[in-house]
Formats: structure tokens, sequence, C-alpha cells
């Protein structure tokens, strides 16, 4: 086998390693990032309900301050 031929075969090799190497990492870092975009859904669905029953909360407190005015006005 020549220098050329050996050269050849060592960079063809080379470059399989090399997509083999970036494959893995791809894939690593495909998984992160759906992780991640569950992990980001799952926060805002728990901010969502946070909000929605802090809303509920004020609108019950503002329903109660209302009917404490109107008792005081009766007075």
């Amino acid at each position: 086998m020549t220098f050329e031929m050996k050269r050849i075969l060592q960079r063809l090799a080379d470059l399989e390693k090399g997509y083999k190497d970036l494959s893995i990492w791809h894939d690593k870092n495909k998984r992160v990032f759906l992780e991640l975009n569950i992990r980001s859904k799952k926060r805002l669905d728990f901010e969502t309900k946070l909000t929605n029953s802090v809303n509920q909360a004020m609108q019950a407190i503002i329903e109660i301050n209302d009917r404490l005015d109107a008792l005081e006005k009766k007075q």
C-alpha cells in the first residue's frame, strides 16, 4: 500500500470518527433541548395556574371588601 493510500485511508477514518462524535453531540444537544422545552412548558403551565389562583383570590378579596362596605353603609 502506498503512502498516499495510507494517508487517504487515515483521513477517511478521521472523518468517520469526527462524524460519529458530531452525531453523538448532536443527539445529546437535541435531548437537552427537548428536556428544556418540556420543563419550560411545565413552568409556564404552573405560572398560569398560579396567576389564575392569585386573580381568584384578589377577586374574592374585592367581593369581601364590597360586602363590608355595604354592611357599613347600612349601619
